[in-house]
């Protein structure tokens, strides 16, 4: 057990870190700092503190010690930026720091402008409501099949991309760059791919089944260990990644199938036989953190380009299958979509769909597990 002088002399010392074990620590901060004799005990130094100086770092490692669980007052730089609440915009907003992103604009010859289409077809019809407006963007190309194959590149920023909640990589292939006339590549070497956790500028990556498995290279999953989390997962062999692209997210390799199929967990928990030629990237997905995002206002989700949504049983019966009636009341029938599909855990899957020949567990299998 530790004594009383050294947890004395660590909170004169100010130490941002204080653990306390269930059996080994102290039972409360009271005991922790109760005094004997009359006086706080003194310290190594031979001084005593007051109670001041000794319980200034303390309230940040809460009261979990005297519960008996193991307490560590967390000091240092967070991920996420909290604001003061000089409005009440922004008195709950919480956003994640930008400060080692590149501030300049991107690689003209890897984006373009994108066109808002505000959900709508072809034809005009909006197929996607609550859509439209929000702040002007340009599209990032992504390498998304990592068709550079063979060469080693590196890593030149991190860019942030307003079209995806991940930040993307600007990767830089010497052997590419170097060429010239009919063989010269048409991005000067330069490509965007998702960065994975922990990337940074000089990080090296290839692609290719000879590639190493280290996070940011990508090999088909016949290539890649059982056990190995990857990302950005290709469903059809050739085709570019389809599956685990957002923030954060991870599959895993579980194993095999047999000579031609991989089995992965996707972050749903479905558990999916994948053909072994598909290409993966190792590691996880960057800015994981940004699952802790609070917009804090209605006019930033406006910024994003989403409109006011509307309950049903707030509109009239020709608009709604949950509208109509008098006074508050609910919807009367098992909650369904607008356009009368079963809502809140109703399966919406078609139950013909030729792919479900390769799932072995469904997402809602997996949760009642």
């Amino acid at each position: 057990m530790a004594s009383t002088s050294s947890l004395t002399s660590s909170a004169a010392g100010h130490v941002g870190s204080i653990r306390g074990a269930g059996g080994q620590g102290f039972a409360s901060w009271g005991a922790a700092l109760r005094p004997s004799g009359g006086l706080l005990q003194r310290s190594a130094a031979g001084s005593a503190p007051g109670w001041r100086e000794a319980l200034a770092p303390l309230p940040m490692a809460g009261f979990g010690a005297a519960r008996g669980f193991a307490v560590q007052a967390v000091v240092g730089e967070s991920a996420l930026k909290r604001y003061r609440p000089v409005t009440p915009g922004i008195r709950h907003r919480v956003t994640t720091k930008r400060d080692g992103l590149h501030k300049g604009p991107p690689v003209k010859a890897l984006s373009t402008g994108k066109k808002r289409i505000d959900g709508r077809n072809h034809h005009g019809k909006v197929t996607r409501r609550h859509r439209g407006g929000g702040h002007k963007r340009k599209y990032r190309f992504i390498d998304f099949g990592r068709e550079v194959r063979g060469e080693v590149g590196e890593v030149q920023r991190i860019e942030y991309d307003p079209n995806r909640s991940s930040r993307i990589a600007l990767v830089k292939y010497d052997g590419l760059a170097g060429r010239r006339g009919e063989g010269r590549d048409w991005a000067g070497g330069l490509r965007y791919i998702l960065a994975t956790e922990e990337m940074s500028a000089g990080t090296r990556v290839a692609a290719g089944p000879d590639a190493p498995v280290k996070a940011g290279c990508s090999l088909p999953l016949i290539s890649i260990p059982v056990g190995t989390f990857v990302h950005s997962l290709e469903i059809v062999p050739g085709r570019g990644a389809k599956l685990v692209r957002s923030a954060g997210t991870k599959a895993q390799l579980i194993g095999r199938a047999d000579d031609t199929y991989s089995i992965v967990r996707l972050p749903s928990g479905e558990v999916r036989r994948v053909h072994s030629d598909c290409y993966a990237s190792v590691g996880r997905v960057g800015n994981i953190h940004h699952v802790n995002v609070k917009l804090g206002k209605a006019g930033a989700k406006r910024w994003l380009g989403r409109k006011p949504r509307v309950c049903g049983v707030n509109m009239n019966a020709c608009d709604h299958p949950h509208g109509g009636g008098k006074a508050r009341h609910g919807p009367g029938r098992p909650p369904v979509s607008r356009y009368g599909v079963l809502a809140k855990g109703g399966k919406t899957r078609k139950p013909r769909n030729p792919t479900n020949t390769f799932i072995i567990t469904s997402r809602r299998q997996a949760r009642r597990r």
